[in-house]
This record gives C-alpha cells, structure tokens and sequence, in this order.
C-alpha cells in the first residue's frame, strides 16, 4: 500500500473531511487515520471498504490511478510529443524528448525501457499538474473535465507547437 497514505490525505483533504470526522464515522481512533496517513500501520478490508462508501470513492482509487487520471496524462503526453515534433525547447519537452529516445531505442524488456516508460508517464503526469493543483479523483467530473477539455484545446492547437 505504497500510496494508499497519499490518497487517502488527499481525497479527506478534497472532501474537506478533518481526521477527526473520518474516525468518528469509522468509529475510530483519529490517530489511527493519521497513522494510515503517515504509513505507520495500514486499515483492514473492512475499513478500505467503509472508506470507500465514506469518501465516495472506488477502492481502486486507494491503491493506484483511476481510468479518468490515466486518460488524463495520456492526452499530456501525445502534447508532449507534439511538441517535441515542433522543436519545443521547454523542461518537459527537453526531459520527455530522452525518454522518449530510450522507448524509441532500448528493448521493452530492458531495465533502461521500463525506467524511462513510467518516467516518461512521470513526466506527463508533472504536464498535466503544471496547470492544476491536483489531479481530481474520478469521482469529480467537473473537474476532471475542465482539465480534459483544456488539455484537448491545447492538443488540437496548431500554434502551440508551431516555432
């Protein structure tokens, strides 16, 4: 559970639910949720679950991207290839442009492919928060379609990637 801590801080944050209320509709000590948070000791099942229902969120979400994210940083990666076709000269061009070498170059089952394949979505993923605080969690349409479609307007912009 490497980044349940994370996310769960983050979406209770979002939700603006303070520890305290979390515990108490989990009937719960509080400083057991500062500890999930804090990576000190990890919920069972059952708690992942009421979680869930409490915080309106997929139990997927907890433990990894949800679909809408993954969607999201795709899109922030067909720009950065984008403009790195147009020469673009900026941090995530220049850094995306080696990864994208190295996928272009190196085995898909060598190390150096598998390092520059997630640091290439890293690098898409930092993209994409360059505009936006955070990256809604799917749950949060609105949000996560306003970053959509300005992701897409830029995407399908020719004078973005023109020199």
């Amino acid at each position: 559970m490497d980044i349940f801590g994370d996310r769960l801080q983050d979406l209770r944050k979002y939700r603006k639910i303070k520890q305290s209320q979390l515990a108490s509709a989990l009937n719960i000590n509080q400083r057991t949720i500062s500890n999930w948070e804090n990576y000190i000791s990890e919920p069972t099942i059952e708690e992942i679950l009421l979680l869930s229902t409490i915080l309106n969120a997929p139990v997927e979400y907890f433990f990894g991207e949800d679909t809408y994210t993954k969607k999201l940083i795709e899109i922030s990666k067909q720009i950065l290839i984008k403009k790195i076709e147009a020469n673009h000269d900026d941090f995530f061009t220049f850094t995306a442009k080696r990864y994208l070498n190295i996928l272009n170059t190196q085995p898909e089952n060598s190390f150096e492919y598998l390092k520059a394949k997630y640091s290439f979505n890293d690098i898409a993923k930092n993209y994409l928060l360059k505009n936006n605080d955070f990256i809604p969690p799917e749950q949060d349409l609105n949000s996560g379609l306003l970053i959509e479609k300005n992701l897409l307007q830029e995407l399908n912009n020719p004078k973005i990637f023109s020199i």
